[in-house]
């Protein structure tokens, strides 16, 4: 389970960031804003864990070597743990690659709800544009990884207004931009919840109906 967890995290996180430097190639000639090629590097230092543990033998042993040096501070055994449960699914790769794919098209859809929102609020949204929530939306993604508030909120907002401002979109709107799209996303998990447990109670009932005759 905790194996299944962490490659589901992971492989989510690898494919957004594998969008975000497809995004990058595809309008830095276009429309070459700040920091655009420093996103870059930050994707595919992402990227780069999962290329090199499943893919790339010399990526997947230094980053064992990166996980020994944490020694000093009682991090390596957890780890190594980690990276044994990982290294479980290593013999499937067709199934790695599978998992990816799927996960591309599923964050995909993420970056077009935000893009969507957008087209709600009257935002112009043009080709170059759409490039740029590919490349917004997993840089807002990764801020968020680290537990500092609920759910990142406040973090997805306040750094959704500095990068949307690059693309032009006002404090204003990028605000409503990320803070509806959050309550897209939680009305969509609750449906999803909803849907989760009503499963649960129609599998039950023939058991209780079974116990009472």
């Amino acid at each position: 389970m905790v194996a299944v967890t962490l490659l589901d995290r992971i492989i989510g996180i690898f494919s957004l960031c594998l969008l975000a430097c497809v995004a990058v190639l595809a309008i830095v000639r276009f429309d070459p804003i700040a920091n655009l090629w420093l996103y870059f590097v930050i994707f595919v230092g992402c990227m780069t864990p999962v290329l090199g543990f499943y893919f790339i033998k010399p990526l997947g042993q230094a980053l064992r070597w990166l996980v020994g040096t944490l020694r000093p501070l009682s991090w390596d055994r957890g780890g190594s743990s980690i990276l044994d449960y990982l290294g479980e699914f290593k013999a499937r790769k067709p199934l790695i690659l599978e998992l990816i794919l799927i996960s591309v098209v599923i964050q995909s859809l993420r970056v077009f709800t935000h893009i969507l929102v957008a087209l709600s609020l009257g935002i112009d949204i043009d080709p170059t544009l759409i490039g740029l929530f590919f490349v917004f939306v997993p840089l807002l993604s990764l801020a968020m990884i680290p537990p500092i508030t609920i759910n990142g909120l406040g973090i997805r907002e306040g750094l959704g207004i500095l990068l949307f401002s690059q693309a032009g979109i006002g404090q204003t709107d990028a605000f409503a931009i990320e803070f509806l799209t959050y309550i897209v996303s939680v009305s969509i998990s609750l449906l999803g919840l909803v849907s989760f447990l009503s499963k649960g109670v129609v599998r039950r009932k023939p058991k209780d109906d079974l116990a009472v005759s």
